[in-house]
C-alpha cells in the first residue's frame, strides 16, 4: 500500500515509513511519526485505535440477576461499549465480565466504580489500555468469542450454552 503526503511528493510504503527522510523537514529518524502526526497521516498508516479492556472476575456463586441490572443501566462512560459474560476456563469455572471500550476512562475510577457496583475488591479488575489497532482487534475477537486457541475455543462453546440456560445473550453493546 502506498501513500502520498499531502503536498510532500512522498510516496512510501507502510513498511519503510520509518526508515524515510524528508530532506525539507527537521524530521527524520525515530521523529519520522512526529512527521506524520503533523500532517494528519500516522492514524492512517498506523491504525491507533484507543480502547481499554476490562475484565471483572466475579465469585462464581454471584447473582447473574445483578449482572443483567448492570447491562440495563451501565455506567455512562461505558456507553457503545461491548460487553460478555463467561463462566469457563481450562481450570474449571471463573465467573467473570470482558468489557471493551473504545472510549477511555480513567483507570482509578473504573476500577472504584466497578468494584463498587460489582461489590467486589478493587484487584477483581483488570484494565489495559492500548492505541494500537491490532491490540483493539485481537481484543474485539476474544470478546466475540472468535478465540484462537483450540482448548479456549471449547471453553466458548461452553460458554454460550451456559449464557442460553441463565438467559445472557453473547454480547452485549451498553
Amino acid at each position: 500500500m502506498y501513500v502520498r503526503l499531502q503536498g510532500q511528493g512522498l510516496e512510501l510504503q507502510r513498511s519503510l515509513a520509518r526508515k524515510v527522510h524528508d530532506p525539507n523537514t527537521d524530521y527524520s529518524g525515530t521523529c519520522w511519526h512526529r512527521y506524520l502526526e503533523d500532517i494528519g497521516l500516522y492514524k492512517e498508516l498506523y491504525g491507533e485505535q484507543a480502547h481499554q479492556l476490562i475484565t471483572i472476575g466475579l465469585p462464581n456463586d454471584y447473582n447473574v440477576t445483578h449482572i443483567k441490572q448492570y447491562i440495563k443501566k451501565p455506567h455512562k462512560w461505558l456507553e457503545g461499549a461491548m460487553l460478555s459474560v463467561e463462566r469457563f476456563r481450562k481450570n474449571g469455572e471463573h465467573l467473570h465480565i470482558h468489557i471493551l471500550t473504545n472510549k477511555p476512562y480513567n483507570k482509578t475510577r473504573l476500577i472504584r466504580d466497578l468494584s463498587r457496583r460489582f461489590k467486589v475488591e478493587k484487584n477483581y479488575i483488570d484494565v489495559r489500555r492500548s492505541n494500537s489497532m491490532s491490540d483493539y482487534t485481537n481484543r474485539k475477537n476474544y470478546i466475540m468469542g472468535r478465540k484462537s486457541c483450540t482448548e479456549k475455543q471449547e471453553n466458548c462453546d461452553k460458554d454460550k450454552e451456559w449464557r442460553k440456560t441463565v438467559e445472557l445473550e453473547d454480547i452485549y453493546i451498553l
